[in-house]
């Protein structure tokens, strides 16, 4: 399993209170990307404790999420259920809590605010409200495949920097830009150990 942790000063993981058999490590943004993105984290479960476990996540803001594990991942909103869940998937907007279902394993989440939103995705928010779709239907399939396959081979204690894809660059608007994101001064990338994988764009237009 992952070590429990965080890079903020002064909260010490073991006051979490964590269940037996579970590990969650969780980071902020740097202080100029939280108007963008809310936090991320990798929450890791032991399989033979958890399999089956149901749990109710309370309603939240958009979410990028990729489930590393062997079980399946069913999940109901209100009258949707999504069995199983896409390995990656992009949480809309939440209003009523969802009923999860896993059975261990490892999943990257990354918490998207609404300004957040209108950079990373073409669509309005409110297409997916109450909603999971697959993530590469919103971004370039072969960058949402590789992100996978790295973060299966990683070592997300230690490696996450290296192992993610720059997804925040596979953006609409940075798709349409006639150079890369990180060759421009609007690209703004986030701070710890997805600075060189996500970031956002700081244009107005």
């Amino acid at each position: 399993m992952i070590e429990s942790g965080t890079g903020v000063a002064g909260v010490d993981p073991r006051g979490w209170a964590l269940p037996p058999g579970t590990a969650l490590r969780i980071e902020l943004p740097a202080a100029d990307l939280r108007d963008f993105f809310t936090e991320y984290y990798v929450l890791d479960s032991d399989a033979e404790v958890h399999s089956g476990a149901v749990s109710y996540p309370l309603p939240s803001w958009p979410m990028i999420r990729v489930a590393l594990t062997q079980g399946p991942i069913s999940l109901q909103i209100g009258p949707r259920c999504y069995d199983p869940l896409p390995v990656a998937a992009l949480y809309g907007t939440t209003t009523r809590a969802m009923q999860t279902t896993t059975h261990g394993g490892i999943t990257v989440g990354l918490g998207i605010t609404p300004l957040g939103w209108s950079r990373l995705f073409p669509i309005s928010a409110e297409k997916v409200r109450d909603q999971v779709v697959p993530l590469a239907s919103l971004m370039p399939a072969p960058a949402v495949d590789a992100l996978v396959a790295d973060l299966r081979g990683a070592d997300l204690t230690t490696e996450l920097r290296r192992q993610l894809k720059p997804l925040g660059r596979q953006a609409e608007v940075a798709r349409k830009a006639p150079a890369q994101c990180g060759s421009c001064g609007y690209f703004v990338p986030m701070a710890g150990v997805l600075r060189q994988q996500f970031g956002v764009c700081a244009n107005d237009w």
